[in-house]
């Protein structure tokens, strides 16, 4: 059964996603690989946002840019949105309020809902692009405070090899000999984080480049990880209800 509004140009994609023009390679598992999804998704990149205020205060400061791509993406027929970096978590009550479709611009919006599902004494972690310029802010924004939710953080400046904050996972660059020394940063990161802290029952990843190393993460520290993509397929799920074929 279909619901047919007013005619566009296009249908079928559920999720919108708001992306920054960075520049950077995007892998399978990336937010910005059409690949990494089993569903349609549209973009809408913001040519003309300053890159230099996404890990800022200043961010909310281009709220306008971001709302008029939230509202693009929704006259395009989208029915939730994303964002294709963790830290347009500070952009997460503004967009919100701006459109009439379920916004979820940052991976860690799913905290509280992580956290929920360990057992007590249990904390989430995270693993953030910046541990210097994430801030309590930015969990405030999407609706959760560090008082109240135990967390662990570690960024990717903590991982002393280099191999990742050189590369910053985020500058791929044409050797593809890069990417498993990326793989293997994260992996380190996330045994320090549980080393450091071992009541962590879960591991979020903050930054949208993150979930191509998520089985690494995964296998190596044996916990459950959470991303952009969970939560997008999340999304997807949620405005996309089928039928179910079976039988009893």
């Amino acid at each position: 059964m279909y619901t047919v509004g007013e005619g566009r140009a296009t249908y079928g994609h559920s999720i919108g996603i708001i992306m920054q023009h960075d520049g950077l390679i995007r892998l399978p598992g990336d937010v910005g690989n059409l690949t990494t999804y089993s569903f349609p998704v549209t973009f809408r990149v913001l040519h003309d946002f300053p890159m230099s205020a996404m890990m800022t205060p200043q961010l909310t400061d281009h709220a306008d840019c971001f709302i008029e791509a939230a509202r693009d993406l929704v006259a395009m027929g989208c029915t939730a949105i994303s964002a294709g970096c963790g830290f347009a978590a500070l952009m997460q009550p503004l967009v919100a309020a701006a459109v009439d479709v379920p916004v979820a611009l940052s991976a860690l919006i799913q905290v509280p809902l992580v956290s929920a599902m360990l057992p007590p004494g249990k904390k989430v972690g995270i693993i953030t692009a910046n541990g210097e310029r994430l801030t309590e802010a930015h969990y405030n924004a999407v609706g959760w405070s560090s008082s109240q939710i135990p967390v662990a953080m570690i960024g990717i400046e903590e991982d002393y090899h280099g191999d990742f904050s050189r590369h910053n996972l985020l500058r791929v660059e044409a050797d593809p000999a890069v990417i498993p020394k990326m793989e293997a940063s994260m992996i380190r990161l996330a045994q320090k984080l549980v080393a450091q802290e071992p009541a962590v029952g879960a591991i979020v990843l903050e930054c949208t480049n993150m979930p191509p190393f998520a089985v690494g993460v995964q296998r190596a520290v044996n916990l459950p990880v959470f991303d952009i993509v969970t939560l997008i397929n999340m999304l997807h799920e949620s405005v996309t209800r089928r039928p179910y074929v079976g039988h009893c």
